[in-house]
């Protein structure tokens, strides 16, 4: 799982890149793509916080990977709000 989020984290880092030699046309169209399946990406990372528990290293990978993905502006704050991913081992504010 490691090596999945790995990708994860690095895709949407490498979207403007300038060494990926696109147009703005195209990146629009990657970025739409990586909307669309951003909610897929949440359940996972979701996913893996609830298996790491209070594994340091995964978790710490899980949350670089969600910080790709909100820099790459694709994630809906009001969303993950409720989402327990964003939350990692702490309690939500809810139950706080």
């Amino acid at each position: 799982m490691p090596f999945l989020i790995e990708i994860l984290t690095v895709l949407p880092e490498e979207v403007h890149s300038r060494s990926l030699r696109i147009g703005a046309n195209r990146r629009t169209e990657i970025i739409e793509d990586l909307a669309y399946y951003s909610s897929t990406v949440v359940t996972l990372l979701t996913s893996c916080v609830e298996k790491a528990g209070t594994e340091e290293k995964m978790l710490i990978k899980v949350f670089r990977c969600l910080g790709s993905w909100f820099n790459l502006g694709v994630l809906d704050s009001n969303f993950m709000a409720g989402e327990p991913a964003a939350h990692g081992p702490l309690p939500s504010p809810a139950e706080g």
